[in-house]
């Protein structure tokens, strides 16, 4: 279905990207695309980005909030730095970030539209290393969260006006502070605001004072209701009282933190009834107190699932069991992976070949008894590179296959291992099969096999 929506859209490409593929290998140059995406969409998905698609070593990614947007790309230069730091011996990866905000078509999975063309042009004009934004992005996005500079304004083949260009400045760096640092002050270590967080902090913002004066706040709390007064003295008062009585406590003990709490064991309610705006808000709000919390990570994969976010369900999980391989045992992670298979088939087969629990294998293979062919046919790869192939029922599998195989040569393949398994209980649908020989049956290649196979397997029983 088409629809149209006001979006920031992002294009990320790495440089040098032709002359180092010439150097390198087939297998040098997918290991190096593998390590860009490791590396970089776990950031994107972080800041609330969805990745369009991978056009060679380029990234189309679209976000709601051109904020995230700029801080995202701050945050990929910043993780590139650190990776080149820790790798001083190989070619450096760099890479280069320009985006542009306007209203887009998305259709079928892909996005099209004259942002997108405006985005692609500010890339190809992007030194190494920099973050660039049309004057779009600017107008829109929180300034006090990303700084910007002007730079030009450019001249873009197929545009018909310049548009105007800015750059995100890198943080300066301290010349006494002995270690470097990233270039954006490690900005791929934090977290994008949630709707929530923001509203909040511009209400404190507004109502407190911040930034206007602690006396325009101190006249609000005089002017508001009686109630509402009550409320904003408790909230001020607890703290110093809690304090207090602790003070008068001189040889108490200092207090255990108490336990840490399972997200996905206080959530299991609202997963279980599918309550998923809740568990993205809270999710959403473990991740802004600690951005590496994998069960956060991993509840969100399970609400992008829901909401048909197919690539970013697979790579939320992905982060997380990097995280936490634990969490694979849980069963909506099973049942959305082996549904994934049908639709989303490399990553998916990737992800469950590594992370693959006994509730997974029992998944799998009752998948692979089942019919659609194509996910039977790939959750039956996943079992066999996990040595587990043997626990499937052979006969039932080539029964659907016998059935849905996308073409005649797979069917009359299904009807050569049926003959070899001779089990009976496949004479039924054999026998079907060979009646189904007219010229206009789809069937028609193989039903001389499937005489042959069900005489075979009738005979075989018989002596």
């Amino acid at each position: 279905m088409t629809r149209s929506e006001n979006l920031t859209v992002m294009f990320t490409d790495i440089v040098g990207f032709t002359a180092r593929t010439s150097q390198q290998s087939r297998e040098e140059n997918a290991a190096m695309l593998r390590e860009h995406d490791r590396l970089l969409l776990p950031i994107v998905a972080n800041f609330r980005g969805r990745k369009i698609k991978s056009i060679g070593d380029a990234l189309l990614v679209v976000f709601r909030s051109p904020t995230d947007a700029a801080r995202c790309g701050m945050a990929l230069q910043d993780a590139v730095w650190e990776h080149n730091q820790s790798r001083s011996g190989d070619t450096p990866l760099r890479i280069r970030v320009a985006m542009m905000l306007g209203d887009v078509r998305l259709d079928g999975g892909d996005v099209f539209g004259e942002p997108v063309n405006i985005a692609a042009r500010i890339e190809g004009m992007t030194p190494p290393d920099e973050v660039y934004l049309a004057q779009a992005v600017y107008l829109a996005m929180n300034k006090a969260e990303v700084p910007a500079e002007f730079v030009q304004p450019a001249e873009l083949k197929g545009i018909p006006e310049p548009v105007d260009v800015s750059r995100v400045p890198p943080t300066l760096q301290d010349s006494n502070a002995g270690e470097p640092t990233p270039p954006f002050g490690g900005m791929h270590r934090q977290r994008a605001l949630s709707g929530a967080d923001s509203m909040q902090l511009g209400f404190l913002a507004a109502r407190w004072g911040v930034g206007a004066g602690f006396s325009q706040g101190m006249r609000w709390i005089r002017e508001a209701p009686v109630a509402l007064r009550a409320v904003v003295a408790l909230l001020l008062v607890s703290p110093l009282l809690a304090w207090g009585a602790g003070a008068l406590q001189p040889d108490a003990k200092e207090p255990k933190p108490p336990a840490k709490s399972s997200l996905l064991a206080e959530l299991k309610e609202d997963v279980d009834s599918e309550r998923w705006e809740v568990v993205a808000l809270r999710a959403e709000q473990a991740l802004s107190e600690d951005p590496e919390n994998a069960e956060a990570r991993f509840l969100l994969g399970h609400v992008a699932c829901a909401n048909k976010e197919r690539e970013s369900c697979i790579e939320r999980y992905a982060t997380a069991l990097d995280r936490d391989p634990a969490l694979s045992g849980a069963s909506t992670f099973v049942k959305n992976t082996v549904d994934a298979l049908g639709w989303l088939p490399e990553p998916t087969q990737r992800l469950l070949s590594e992370h693959a629990s006994e509730a997974a294998v029992t998944a799998l293979v009752e998948r692979a008894e089942s019919a659609g062919y194509w996910g039977r046919t790939r959750a039956y790869a996943v079992l066999a590179t996990l040595g587990e192939e043997d626990k499937v029922n052979a006969v039932s599998l080539e029964l659907h296959n016998l059935d849905d195989a996308p073409s005649c040569p797979k069917r009359k393949a299904a009807v050569k291992r049926l003959q070899a398994l001779g089990d009976r209980r496949a004479l039924p649908a054999l026998r079907k099969a060979s009646r189904q020989s007219t010229i206009f049956h789809s069937n028609r290649c193989l039903a001389g096999a499937a005489r042959a196979a069900a005489k075979h397997i009738d005979n075989g029983s018989s002596q």
